[in-house]
């Protein structure tokens, strides 16, 4: 019994571990990106990977749609992904996407 509590503590750690690293490789080419008010798009925890549909690009805002839902921010919160995911950065992301719940959407291009 105790080499498989081991093995899960093990197997927890590596998880923990890889997940870290994928926020911190994630979190290099987003460091630059801003909201349309100057605000950093992105902390540790507030990014995450969405579906992200460009419904209407227009000079000031873009309405898309994340997770299924039509959210309407600035124009220069919207971004181009560079790691072939979609992302949406949110203030709070255990609240569902909306307008004032979102600071960045990254759009993979091809999406």
């Amino acid at each position: 019994m105790r080499v498989r509590g081991w093995s899960i503590c093990v197997g927890m750690v590596m998880v923990l571990v890889s997940s870290a690293l994928a926020l911190a490789l994630h979190g290099q080419w987003q460091d630059h990106y801003t909201t349309a008010g100057g605000v950093p798009c992105c902390g540790g925890h507030d990014c995450v990977k969405a579906h992200v549909r460009l419904l209407v690009m227009k000079s000031e805002t873009v309405m898309v749609e994340i997770n299924e839902v039509e959210v309407t921010i600035p124009a220069k919160s919207f971004h181009t992904s560079e790691d072939g995911s979609d992302w949406w950065c949110a203030i709070f992301p255990d609240k569902p996407p909306a307008a004032w719940n979102t600071r960045c959407v990254f759009l993979a291009v091809g999406s």
